[in-house]
């Protein structure tokens, strides 16, 4: 009897201990589903702060960026306005909008440009016994008849050209008072020469600086220039500047001249010349330009 109250003792501990271990068990695992709960809460706590931030943040971006393009929109539509100001200011003007100021390589081109179209760096220098002798044009055998005006053979030549270039004009004078005769001439121009006379000059070449092309025209006396061409390009430099001959004769050509020139003028550059007959200087218009078309 005392056996079977311990049996039925013992297995009614074994059953109070199975359903404390029961209880136990069911305790951890609520509280461990309470703990995972708690996590998950927490997780999804993070995950959705996570999302506001990067939801705040795009929006952030896409304001900034709203902002960037609305200033540059706003930049845009400035040019747009100083451009169309400035294309009414033109039509205003009758010009057109401003451009690139030429820099001062091209002013100068533009400068020199317009100095040599208006000859003004051109030189026509010439002799003739015509306006050295003191008389009457028509009393001279050195003048010729252009469009009605008697002239001087030379001078006559060099208006053509200087009509052609635009080149400014130069009588060379002398004191001296040459013979209105032909024969006496030629005596007077060979004397001259056998003396190698230096006749005083009257005239004189100003600004000579400003020119580098110059025209010397003369008449061919004894196979070369009258002495006063000697006096005026012994006193003056002419280097690096271009020398165009024209010469008036009766069949000698230009003589000797071009050689003499070339002497006188070192550093000079001594083109062909132009030999006109004194007789059809009035009627050389047309072998004068060739001539320049050649040279110019």
């Amino acid at each position: 009897m005392i056996r079977l109250k311990k049996n039925v003792l013992a297995i009614l501990l074994a059953a109070a201990l199975a359903l404390s271990c029961t209880a136990c068990g069911s305790s951890n695992d609520t509280q461990s589903t309470a703990s995972g709960s708690a996590e998950t809460a927490t997780s999804e706590e993070s995950s959705s702060q996570e999302e506001e931030t990067a939801t705040s943040t795009d929006a952030s971006e896409e304001a900034e960026s709203s902002a960037d393009a609305s200033e540059e929109t706003s930049a845009s539509a400035e040019s747009s306005e100083e451009a169309d100001a400035s294309t009414e200011s033109a039509a205003e003007t009758g010009s057109e909008p401003s451009e690139e100021a030429p820099t001062s390589t091209e002013e100068s081109a533009e400068t020199a440009s317009s100095e040599q179209s208006s000859g003004s760096n051109i030189l026509i220098a010439y002799f003739t016994a015509a306006e050295n002798s003191g008389v009457d044009a028509v009393a001279s055998a050195s003048y010729s008849t252009v469009n009605g005006e008697a002239v001087g053979c030379l001078r006559a030549i060099a208006d053509m050209i200087q009509q052609n270039t635009g080149g400014d004009l130069f009588s060379i004078q002398t004191s001296v008072v040459y013979p209105t005769n032909g024969g006496e001439l030629i005596d007077y121009a060979a004397q001259e020469q056998d003396e190698n006379a230096r006749p005083e000059l009257t005239s004189h070449i100003e600004n000579l600086d400003q020119y580098d092309t110059i025209f010397v025209g003369y008449p061919n006396w004894w196979g070369t220039m009258p002495m006063a061409l000697f006096t005026l390009l012994e006193g003056i430099d002419l280097s690096g500047k271009r020398i165009l001959p024209f010469c008036t004769n009766e069949g000698s050509g230009m003589g000797r001249s071009e050689f003499d020139l070339r002497k006188l003028c070192p550093g000079a550059i001594v083109e062909q010349g132009l030999s006109i007959h004194g007789a059809e200087a009035a009627a050389s218009k047309p072998k004068v330009e060739r001539w320049l078309q050649n040279q110019l």
